[in-house]
């Protein structure tokens, strides 16, 4: 298991009006799952294996969970943090602050 943080700083970043209101924990949950999507989108339009599809809901159900409690931080099992960590190395995304603060949580977990 690994313990992903859902906290990232938010101080100098912009948002776009459509996530203001969101809490910190969603707005990093939400980068998270589009990391993957549009990892899963890029590669050659084949999509996530079945195996990657489960880990993928899974995860999502995770982080839903955390949102709602308020969590500070997420309990991963290995195979979903692997999806993450193969998802952001594969997903062709433009630089971005918010983005590359998600990035140094993820590099965080040992």
């Amino acid at each position: 298991m690994k313990t992903l943080s859902l906290i990232v700083d938010l101080i100098d970043i912009d948002l776009p009006s459509t996530v203001k209101d969101f809490s910190v924990q969603e707005i990093t949950s939400r980068v998270i799952y589009n990391i993957i999507n549009i990892s899963a989108q890029q590669s050659r339009n084949r999509g996530l294996s079945f195996e990657d599809q489960r880990k993928f809901y899974k995860l999502g159900d995770v982080l839903d969970i955390a949102v709602k409690e308020k969590r500070d931080s997420v309990e991963l099992e290995d195979a979903w943090f692997d999806l993450i960590k193969k998802a952001m190395k594969e997903a062709q995304m433009a630089p971005d602050k918010l983005l590359n603060r998600v990035y140094d949580l993820i590099e965080a977990v040992k």
